[in-house]
Parts: C-alpha cells; sequence; structure tokens
C-alpha cells in the first residue's frame, strides 16, 4: 500500500509547528510517522553535531532543532526561530489538504554536472539552486495547468554531499490551488534526514517587470576570469566576466548548457546569479565594512525568487548584484539579485548567505587556493597548527572552527574520515609539523604509527616525535635531526 504523508507547517512567530501525520487507506496508526519523525529529529541531531557534518551547526549538541541557523564557536550564536517542535498529531481532520511523497535516486555517475560543484573544492555538493530545482518539479506536478510564479522561504539546513547513488524522498504538501510546499530529505539508513524546505507558489499569468537597474556605471574592479577565484568548475562556469563598483556588482552569463531542456528552473543560470558576490580581493568586507575579512557565504535562504517570464534556455543574460542589509545578524549578509535578459527582468532573487571562517586558509592567494586544496600543491607558512622550528600546538577550539564544512581538514591532508577530534589533532600534528620540516604539502605525509611519518616519495625516511596533551591542546616536538632508515 502506497503511504501518503502529511507535513503541514503553522507560522505563528516567533513559534513554528510542525505537525506530521501518516495517512493510508487501511486506517492505520501513527506509528510509523512518528517514528519517521522522532528518528529524524533525534538521530539525524545526533549525527550533525557530533560530526559537524550540517551547515547550520548547533553548539549545545544536545538537539537539532528542525529550523534553527546556529554557527558555532566563531561567533555568537543567532537562534533565528525562538521556540521550535516537531509534534505528531493525531487529529487529521484539521487538516485536509493532500500530500504526496516520492523518491529518486541522484547518481552521480549519470547526473556528473554535481562534481564540479566542490565548495572548498573537496567534496561535491547538490547547490542550492538544485535543490529547488527538484522541489519544484514535483510541486509543479500538481499544478499542470499553471506557471511557477514564486519560490518563498527557502531554507537550506544541510550540506547534501554526492558522493554515490543517494536517495532523495520529496514531500508536497497542496497548501492551496496555487501553492505547495514541499521539503527534501536524504535517506540514510532508513532515517529521513531533512534539507531543506521552501513554498512554491503558481499561477496563470506572470506580473509585469520592474524597471531593471542599470549596470555598474564606475567601475572599481573588472574580473575578466571570475573562476580562477570561484569553487565552480566548467559546468558551473556561466560568468563571462564580474565588474565591481560602489553600488554592487554587474555579470554577463551564458544561458547554455545541458540541462536547460530537463530542469524545471534553469538550475545553472540560477546558481551562477549568485557568482557576483564575492570580490576576490576584498572578500565580503566590500559588502560592508562590519563583515570581517577571512570569510566565505554560501546560500542559506532564498526569502523569493520571483519570475516574469518563462526559463530561458539559451542566449545571455545580465545579472546586478546590490548589498541589501542583513539578516537577523551581520553573521547572514543579503543580497539583492536582478537577472535581466534582452533589456527586462526575468528574476528577482532575495537571498540571504551565511558567513564562514576561512581560518588559516585565508592565507592561501584565492588564486592559488584550487592547487592547495584540490591539487595539494605547497604553499609555505599555511599551517592549522602553531608551527615552529622545534614544536607545533594545536587546540581543539582550532580544529571545531573548521569543522562547518563535512571532512574539509580530512580531505585536504588526505586524513581518514570518521576519527574522534582528539584522534584527528594528533594525525594533523603529525602530517603539518612534518611537512613544515619538508617544507611540502601536509598531504604528502603519511602516518607509520601514532608516533612517526614518513614523506611519500622518501618512504624509508622515518621520522619520530613526542606528541603530548594538556587541556585540549596538543603539542608535537623532535629533533629535526632524528630519523631512522627503514
Amino acid at each position: 500500500m502506497k503511504t501518503k504523508m502529511i507535513f503541514k507547517m503553522h507560522v505563528d512567530p516567533p513559534r513554528i509547528k510542525i505537525i506530521a501525520v501518516k495517512k493510508n487507506s487501511n486506517n492505520d496508526n501513527l506509528s510509523t510517522a512518528k517514528q519517521l519523525t522522532t528518528k529524524t529529529k533525534t538521530d539525524s541531531a545526533a549525527s550533525f553535531a557530533e560530526t559537524h557534518e550540517n551547515l547550520l551547526i548547533n553548539q549545545s549538541h544536545a538537539h537539532q532543532r528542525f529550523l534553527e541557523l546556529r554557527v558555532k564557536n566563531w561567533l555568537a550564536v543567532l537562534q533565528l526561530f525562538n521556540d521550535i517542535d516537531a509534534n505528531i498529531s493525531t487529529e487529521e481532520n484539521i487538516h485536509p489538504e493532500t500530500s504526496f511523497t516520492y523518491e529518486e535516486e541522484f547518481d552521480p555517475t549519470i547526473q556528473s554536472w554535481v562534481l564540479d560543484h566542490r565548495p572548498i573544492h573537496t567534496v561535491p555538493v547538490l547547490p542550492m539552486m538544485s535543490i529547488i530545482d527538484i522541489l519544484a518539479k514535483k510541486s509543479a506536478l500538481h499544478f499542470p495547468d499553471q506557471k511557477l510564479l514564486e519560490i518563498q522561504d527557502v531554507k537550506v539546513f544541510k550540506w547534501l554531499i554526492i558522493e554515490h547513488t543517494t536517495t532523495l524522498r520529496i514531500l508536497v504538501n497542496l497548501m492551496s490551488p496555487d501553492i505547495a510546499e514541499a521539503k527534501l530529505f536524504v535517506v540514510e539508513n532508513n532515517a529521513a534526514i531533512p534539507i531543506a524546505t521552501g513554498l512554491f507558489i503558481f499561477g496563470q499569468e506572470f506580473s509585469t517587470a520592474p524597471t531593471p537597474p542599470l549596470a555598474i556605471q564606475q567601475i572599481d574592479e573588472h574580473i575578466s576570469s571570475p573562476y580562477l577565484y570561484l569553487f565552480h568548475e566548467s559546468a558551473f562556469q556561466a560568468a563571462t566576466f564580474i565588474d565591481f563598483g560602489q553600488n554592487g556588482s554587474t555579470m554577463l552569463l551564458r544561458i547554455e548548457n545541458d540541462l536547460a531542456n530537463e530542469d524545471q528552473l534553469n538550475q545553472i543560470l540560477l546558481d551562477a546569479v549568485t557568482h557576483g558576490t564575492y570580490h576576490f580581493r576584498e572578500g565580503y568586507t566590500f559588502w560592508h565594512s562590519d563583515i570581517p575579512k577571512g570569510f566565505v557565504s554560501f546560500p542559506s535562504i532564498i526569502k523569493k525568487l520571483k519570475f516574469y517570464d518563462d526559463k530561458p534556455t539559451t542566449g545571455i543574460a545580465r545579472c546586478e548584484t546590490r548589498f541589501g542589509g542583513f539578516y537577523f545578524s551581520k553573521q547572514f549578509p543579503k543580497f539583492l539579485i536582478y537577472v535581466i535578459i534582452n533589456d527586462k527582468v526575468w528574476a528577482e532573487l532575495e537571498l540571504i548567505d551565511a558567513l564562514f571562517p576561512l581560518g588559516f586558509i585565508y592565507q592561501v592567494p584565492p588564486a592559488q587556493l584550487r592547487e592547495y586544496v584540490r591539487d595539494k600543491q605547497y604553499i609555505p607558512d599555511v599551517y592549522l597548527a602553531t608551527v615552529n622550528n622545534d614544536s607545533a600546538t594545536l587546540t581543539l577550539q582550532d580544529i571545531e572552527r573548521m569543522q562547518w564544512f563535512p571532512y574539509l581538514l580530512e580531505d585536504l591532508y588526505l586524513i581518514p574520515r570518521g576519527l574522534a577530534i582528539d584522534e584527528l589533532a594528533k594525525h594533523i600534528l603529525l602530517k603539518e609539523f612534518t611537512a613544515y620540516i619538508l617544507k611540502v604539502h601536509p598531504a604528502e605525509i603519511e602516518i607509520e604509527n601514532p608516533n612517526s611519518t614518513f614523506w611519500k616519495n622518501e618512504p624509508h625516511i622515518i621520522y619520530n616525535f613526542a606528541i603530548t596533551e594538556k587541556n585540549d591542546q596538543f603539542m608535537i616536538t623532535t629533533n629535526r635531526e632524528a630519523y631512522e632508515q627503514k
């Protein structure tokens, strides 16, 4: 028997309550729905908090609230929603709207374009615009004679890493004759882990487009090769240039990709419209002096994405990005983005990014970040630990500050995933200190045993160390001349 799920969201600030009801023709009890919702809430919370795999990290490690933006240790914690609960309701007659459940497999060997989207040049992640395209497709099935006019209140809760075939679950709740609420989950170990949610508004006709903003008149910086500085690889390289000026940025985007006839929204184009927010020299300080240098931002919330015409599949788009202030906190800059085709606004976007610290990686020149992270090329004096000729020290807090992106340190240094944080600290120290001695990239260092390493190009020479720990601080020491032949 096919199961239908009702996921109904009520917004009554400052509370948001999610009521989940399982419903089928056999009138079964609610145990399955309760198990799904409770397991999603608790298991995913423990997993996310302990491994720091989620974009929105819970500082307490006790409880991952369903719609909560939190960042750990490096900035004051911001709770966007005051009180959020996930409860089960048995009162099915309160919410008679129909809900539908879909599952599909996302295979990166088939949809290989996702492999070109690797934030910080490490693991492939499904872009935010691809997420909303998936939700829009399933929502549109229920409005076959209407156009998608607007998307509102999209929130992404977690990085969706795509390294192998991944099962996606989509819940579509028909809120009214022209509005659907859609949610995306990833299914792991029989648990549905929330990824994103949004509202999709349909209608018969597009609204009249507003007057398009002018391009930047006084250009302070012309970037002719944007992807020298951005992480996007070939499938996502739609911007031909970016101009920065006093009031924002102007981009030209190519509208040409293999997905244009397959997706609902032209997700490659929509992903590219976000590329005009990063200034390679000033970072996000370019937009506001209160944003310090050394941070990187990623799309987190879409308050509004409004369309004024059908999806384009070819041509050129001009994209204008303007700073829109902050959303709740200076940790969350807001951008107003206009996509203009043939001198007409095709779409306008109100985008909220979340800022995260680059930490020691900020020492890498932007044009060399790809070579350092992806290609493991040596760059002097780039270490997470504090390193000198005689020793190196590293704290657990140093590591935690860098765990906003999953497996960043592990993949950068080729360290096995899943280590306890103290073991991860020891691996980093062993690799970094040996790399400091040899002037090579830490990824080139192999660990022989808990206190010894060797360089992959000279495996016959073993370097021996002593590691001590006190108050969550680790220190490694050695005599630089002390080594042995295998």
